[in-house]
């Protein structure tokens, strides 16, 4: 009787041994990965990051460097520039978008126009 208590045990160890094994190796090729998108997200985050701030130095600097030179001129300058960048921004805004807006009816006729002239075309 205890032989055969003792071989349904020995069974039963077996069995969850294969059971826990196998868990183990999905719970492993899972982690691995899980493992590799994250370092993989993290370190393309990172490069992004230390490229955008080696650039932004490397701006600042030649900025430093040429206000230096021309004694405060050249920060006259970026502002001159700015200014107009904001006219030009200000303008499209104002303009440049209310007129898309009002020729858009117009557009769309167009389109149709030549849809319909491309599908009487013959092949």
């Amino acid at each position: 009787m205890r032989g055969k208590q003792h071989k349904k045990d020995e069974q039963i160890c077996v069995r969850l041994e294969r059971g826990v094994l196998k868990a183990l190796i999905v719970a492993r090729s899972n982690m691995e990965r899980i493992m590799d998108t994250h370092s993989t997200r993290s370190n393309s985050y990172r490069e992004t990051i230390v490229s955008v701030m080696l650039t932004g130095m490397t701006a600042a600097f030649f900025l430093l460097l040429l206000a230096l030179i021309s004694g405060g001129y050249f920060v006259y300058l970026l502002l001159i520039l700015i200014a107009i960048g904001a006219f030009g921004a200000f303008h499209y805004l104002l303009w440049g978008r209310l007129l898309s807006e009002e020729t858009a009816g117009e557009r769309e006729e167009e389109q149709l126009r030549q849809r319909a002239l491309a599908d009487d075309w013959p092949d």
